[in-house]
């Protein structure tokens, strides 16, 4: 909503101006003042989390009142013969206008670039307790641990040290590129936490099970298939790194990733 917000104080500040100093412009007030109610109507909605309702609305009545006040102050400084200290005015007030606008939508990207890092510290706190109940069931947890510590230090705190810092929208930009806790950067370092971890509780759980004493040769032998899936899988986030995952490839690790815990229930059972 808040770049919402953005483009309607720009379009109301400069249409107003516009509308005041143009002759043949009288019929974009009118149009502001609908957009203005549009824009009410879609404070409604996003207050009431309707985001389908948000959506159509946006579609519907308020881009396309953005695009015809746009196309009726476009027709109104073509069709006034403008003097140059008129010209001059119009282009400052145009400037100033754009100035807040650029402002208000990098104040709102900002503000979304760290709902993002809280949500990242969202996800550090929920693998730390995934850690401690995986530790109450006996497993080993120390690669757990070290990885979740990893996330947090090479990810989550850089990308929130760049993103306070930041007073510029191409700094901004350049944090949100940077810093992935999961798959979301084209060209920055993907930390692929889901799937690291789960390879990690998967290897732990394979070690408990393979301290069993007495397994009959089938479960020796699913044993081996799911150190085998387990080598394969590993292998396959190596060869990803911090790239993100080309196309298909994500899911195929994540294919065999369930089929593995398949695999040990499957045993767990035998």
């Amino acid at each position: 909503m808040s770049q919402i917000n953005c483009k309607t104080n720009f379009t109301v500040t400069f249409g107003n101006y516009i509308s005041a100093s143009l002759s043949n412009s009288n019929s974009i007030y009118p149009k502001i003042v609908a957009l203005q109610q549009e824009n009410a109507q879609l404070q409604n909605y996003s207050a009431s989390a309707n985001i389908a309702g948000f959506r159509t609305y946006v579609r519907e009545y308020y881009d396309p009142s953005l695009k015809q006040i746009g196309m009726d102050v476009l027709f109104g400084l073509k069709g006034s013969r403008l003097a140059q200290g008129t010209t001059k005015t119009l282009r400052e007030e145009y400037n100033q206008t754009q100035s807040a606008y650029n402002a208000c939508e990098f104040n709102t990207e900002k503000q979304l670039a760290i709902a993002k890092g809280d949500a990242y510290e969202y996800y550090i706190s929920y693998y730390n307790q995934k850690v401690q109940n995986l530790s109450a069931e006996g497993l080993n947890t120390t690669a757990m641990q070290s990885l979740v510590n990893k996330a947090q230090a090479e990810i989550v705190v850089p990308y929130m040290d760049d993103v306070n810092a930041s007073t510029n929208q191409s700094a901004l930009d350049a944090a949100l590129s940077r810093y992935c806790l999961f798959d979301d950067c084209r060209n920055g370092t993907n930390f692929h936490l889901a799937a690291n971890f789960d390879v990690l509780k998967l290897t732990a759980i394979y070690d408990k099970l393979s301290a069993i004493p007495d397994l009959t040769g089938k479960q020796t032998a699913q044993l081996a298939n799911i150190r085998a899936d387990l080598n394969v899988t590993s292998a396959a986030l190596g060869s990803v790194g911090t790239n993100a995952y080309t196309q298909g490839s994500g899911q195929t690790i994540f294919n065999d990733l369930n089929a593995t815990v398949m695999n040990i229930r499957a045993l767990r059972k035998s």
